[in-house]
């Protein structure tokens, strides 16, 4: 087994200390004192530094306080989590990743919209406006047989409810 990347023989005479980067070494020493005086056990994540690999090692810690007599020992059990630890910081780049690409997916979709409205609007509206405009001008024929002008009407009807369709869609 190897902690902070040594082997137990490797790493006797050692203090954990020395493998602890800077931010860290005040919360390894919180940690333990609050054991020691406490007497009660703690437990948490610590990042170590491996002095062969040059990165930091993440471990789950847990200090159960040892009473002898009126001295106290500290037991320290380490479990390494740097997979876990690394998981979930892969999990969150991701997650945010994916909350970018929705962001994005939606003002695309957003922006189709609005596209679609203005042809919608622009294109077929200036075709049905010109097609009211011919209506007209066949009503305005007087040898139109009733029968049709009666049609004219029931396509003008359509006509004007199609506009107003297509006035609100856009």
């Amino acid at each position: 087994r190897r902690v902070a990347g040594l082997t137990i023989e490797e790493g006797k005479g050692r203090g954990v200390f020395e493998f602890v980067r800077e931010g860290s070494l005040v919360t390894i020493q919180h940690f333990r004192d609050l054991v020691v005086r406490g007497k009660s056990s703690l437990a948490g994540e610590l990042p170590i530094y491996d002095p062969r690999s040059k990165e930091t090692i993440w471990y789950n810690v847990s200090a159960v306080p040892i009473l002898r007599g009126s001295d106290v020992e500290v037991l320290v059990y380490a479990t390494d989590s740097t997979l876990r630890v690394q998981a979930e910081k892969d999990l969150k780049a991701s997650k945010n990743r994916i909350r970018s690409l929705t962001s994005r997916l939606d003002r695309a979709q957003e922006e189709e919209r609005r596209r679609i409205a203005r042809e919608l609007h622009d294109e077929l509206g200036g075709m049905l406006t010109a097609l009211r405009l011919e209506l007209g001008a066949l009503e305005k024929v007087e040898s139109l047989p009733q029968l049709a002008r009666d049609k004219l009407e029931s396509v003008e009807s359509i006509l004007t409810m199609t506009l107003s369709t297509v006035r609100r869609l856009s």
